[in-house]
């Protein structure tokens, strides 16, 4: 048996292990709160995060951005059309009700996507 660890794998634990930490870290005011999500990114890996994130019990995804928009309406649908939709990802940022941020989108974005977030899940390329 290979134990060896995978990119992928590490990086879809990675994604496990952080929505259970939101879970306990956004509004933990009660055992019923549950963790809203944005997304800016939900093509290809920002969906498969999305998907890691949607298995989380106490994680509600409630805004999405991304600017192709059959991309941001197709992951919408997988949520039954209960997100927020945005192309502009400073208004999904302007938010007071987002707790976290998963940011799925080129690395040259990700310090623009960045301000004054606290709580961000941030893709970054494992190459030099």
């Amino acid at each position: 048996m290979d134990n060896r660890m995978t990119r992928r794998g590490f990086t879809q634990a990675g994604a496990a292990a952080l929505g259970l930490a939101l879970s306990g870290a956004a509004r933990a005011e009660g055992a019923n709160q549950r963790v809203a999500v944005g997304f800016i990114g939900v093509a290809n890996r920002g969906g498969q995060l999305l998907s890691a994130f949607l298995k989380q019990p106490d994680v509600e995804v409630i805004a999405l951005c991304d600017v192709f928009k059959p991309v941001l309406q197709k992951a919408n649908e997988r949520l039954g059309g209960r997100a927020a939709l945005y192309n502009d990802f400073r208004q999904l940022l302007d938010r007071k009700d987002v707790d976290a941020v998963v940011i799925a989108t080129p690395d040259h974005w990700h310090a623009i996507q960045r301000p004054g977030r606290a709580r961000t899940y941030t893709l970054r390329s494992l190459s030099p």
